[in-house]
C-alpha cells in the first residue's frame, strides 16, 4: 500500500508488508520522509493509523509517539525531525494483523446455523430454513476463499477484509437468532439479479486509447453480491466504504464498450427480518400489560408498539409495489430508515418489560422472604434442644436424635399424666364422689369422728 502526503517540504511514503517468521502474526508500517528542499528543515511527521488498530494493537512505533484525534477519532503517529537537504529518514511501526477472519469464528457461526436448523426439523418452514441456511453458508465460505486468494497480497487482504466485515457481523448476528432461520419464507418475486448497465467511449477521435475504468457500485453491493463482473476487478474503497470496478484496456478511436453487470437483488429488508421485530413487540406488550406492575405503564408501551407496526407495515406496503431497479434503490433507503427507527422504539419497548419484570420480581422476593421469615421462627423453637444437647453431650444432636429427644419427652408426659390420673380416682373411690351412694348422699369428711348411728351399724 503505497500513500503519497506532503508536509512542509518533506514527502513522506507508506510501505506496509507482514514481518519475519519470528512475528508471523505482526505487520510493519514502513514510512520514509524525504526532504526535497536545498537546505536543512526541521520537518514534521503524522501519519493516521488504520481505523481497525486499536491502542494494544500497536506493538512499536520507534522515533514516534502515538496519539489520538478526537475529530476522527483515529490514532496516529508523529514526530519532528531535522533532515538535511535531500535526506530521507525512514521509520518503522509495528502493528498486529487484525485484517483477518478467524477460522474458529466461522466454525462457530457454522455449527450455531446448524443447531438452529435442528431445532427447526418438524416445523413447517424447515425446508425454506434449510435454503437459507445454504445462501449464510456459501457466503461464509466466499468471505474464508477470498482471504485464503489474498493471503499473500497484504493490501488486497486488508481491502478484502474491510469489504466482507459489514457481510460478516450480519451472518453472525443472524445465525444466533432462531427467529430468522424460522420465520424464513422464500421471496422469489425479490430475490434474483439485477442488471447494471455500464457505457464506456473513447473521448478520442484519430487515435488508440488506453481507458482505466473505475465505476462506483451502490452501496449496498458487497463483494458476494457480483454474479458476472464482465471481466472487471472488484475493488473497494474504505474512504467512501463502497465497491467499485476497475479494469484497464485498449480502446480504439472512438470506439464505444457496452458492459452488462449481473448482480444479486439485495434492495430489500427480508421477510425475516421484519417478522422477528413484529414478535419480539407482540412478546414486550404481553409481558407489561399481562401482570399488574405493568398497569401504569400500557399507555407508554400501547404509544411504542402503534408507532413500530406503523413502521413495519409501510415497510411491506412499499416493497409490495413493482418498480424499477432505481426507484427500488432509493424506496430501500427509505425503508431502512424506518427499519431503524422500528429497532430503535423496541429496545425502548424492551426497557420498558425489563422495568416491569425488576418489579414484579422484587415483589416476589419479598413474599418469598416472609415465608423464610417464619420457617426461620419455627427453627428456633428447635434450638433449645439443640443448645441443650450440646451443653450435655458437646455436639449438637442429628435430626433423627432429635426427632427421639421429643417422643420421648411426650412420652415421659403422657405416662406421668396417665399415673397421676389413675392414682387420684383410686383414691376418690374410697374418699369422694364415688362413695356417695354408699353414703346417702353424704359426703364424709376424712379424718373426721364417726357418730353414734355409724358406730352401731
Amino acid at each position: 500500500m503505497r500513500t503519497t502526503l506532503f508536509a512542509v517540504s518533506a514527502i513522506i511514503f507508506v510501505f506496509l508488508f507482514t514481518a519475519g517468521k519470528v512475528c508471523a502474526q505482526n505487520l510493519y508500517i514502513n514510512l520514509v520522509a524525504v526532504n526535497g528542499a536545498e537546505d536543512a528543515k526541521d520537518t514534521p511527521l503524522k501519519y493516521y493509523l488504520p481505523s481497525e488498530l486499536k491502542p494494544e494493537d500497536i506493538v512499536s512505533t520507534g522515533d514516534l509517539k502515538v496519539d489520538f484525534d478526537l475529530e476522527r477519532s483515529q490514532y496516529y503517529v508523529s514526530g519532528s525531525f531535522l533532515l538535511q537537504p535531500k535526506e530521507s529518514k525512514a521509520f518503522k511501526v509495528e502493528v498486529r494483523d487484525v485484517w483477518k477472519v478467524n477460522l474458529a469464528d466461522i466454525d462457530i457461526i457454522k455449527d450455531q446455523l446448524s443447531k438452529n436448523l435442528e431445532l427447526l426439523k418438524d416445523s413447517p418452514t424447515y425446508d425454506s430454513a434449510v435454503m437459507l441456511q445454504g445462501v449464510m453458508v456459501n457466503k461464509l465460505d466466499y468471505i474464508l476463499r477470498r482471504q485464503d486468494e489474498f493471503a499473500t497480497n497484504v493490501e488486497r487482504r486488508i481491502e478484502e477484509y474491510r469489504a466482507n466485515l459489514a457481510t460478516l457481523q450480519e451472518l453472525k448476528q443472524n445465525a444466533f437468532n432462531l427467529e430468522y432461520l424460522q420465520s424464513a419464507v422464500a421471496e422469489p418475486e425479490k430475490e434474483g439479479t439485477v442488471k447494471m448497465v455500464l457505457e464506456v467511449e473513447n473521448p478520442k477521435k484519430n487515435e488508440n486509447n488506453t481507458i482505466v475504468h473505475k465505476h462506483y457500485l451502490p452501496e449496498e453491493v458487497r463483494l458476494s453480491d457480483i454474479v458476472d463482473a464482465q471481466g472487471f476487478d472488484v475493488r473497494y474503497d474504505p474512504e467512501r466504504k463502497q465497491c467499485y470496478l476497475t479494469k484497464e484496456e485498449e480502446f480504439l478511436p472512438s470506439e464505444k464498450k457496452r458492459y452488462i453487470i449481473m448482480i444479486r437483488n439485495t434492495w430489500y429488508i427480508p421477510k425475516p427480518m421484519i417478522d422477528s421485530l413484529e414478535d419480539r413487540t407482540k412478546k414486550a406488550i404481553e409481558g407489561i400489560t399481562k401482570n399488574e406492575e405493568g398497569k401504569s405503564y400500557e399507555r407508554s408501551a400501547s404509544f411504542l408498539s402503534e408507532k413500530i407496526f406503523n413502521n413495519l407495515n409501510q415497510i411491506r406496503d412499499a416493497q409490495n409495489v413493482k418498480r424499477d431497479v432505481k426507484d427500488d434503490i432509493g424506496i430501500y433507503r427509505v425503508n431502512r430508515g424506518r427499519y431503524r427507527e422500528a429497532d430503535q422504539t423496541l429496545k425502548e419497548l424492551e426497557r420498558l418489560l425489563a422495568i416491569v419484570t425488576a418489579q414484579r420480581m422484587k415483589k416476589l422476593e419479598d413474599l418469598d422472604k416472609s415465608k423464610v421469615t417464619n420457617v426461620l421462627q419455627k427453627i428456633r423453637a428447635l434450638r433449645g434442644i439443640s443448645a441443650i444437647s450440646k451443653a450435655l453431650f458437646g455436639t449438637r444432636p442429628t435430626i433423627t436424635a432429635t426427632w427421639r429427644i421429643i417422643w420421648g419427652t411426650l412420652a415421659f408426659v403422657a405416662i406421668f399424666t396417665a399415673i397421676h390420673f389413675f392414682t387420684w380416682r383410686a383414691r376418690s373411690q374410697y374418699m369422694g364422689e364415688e362413695n356417695a351412694a354408699e353414703t346417702k348422699g353424704q359426703l364424709k369428711e376424712v379424718g373426721a369422728p364417726e357418730d353414734e348411728t355409724t358406730k352401731k351399724s
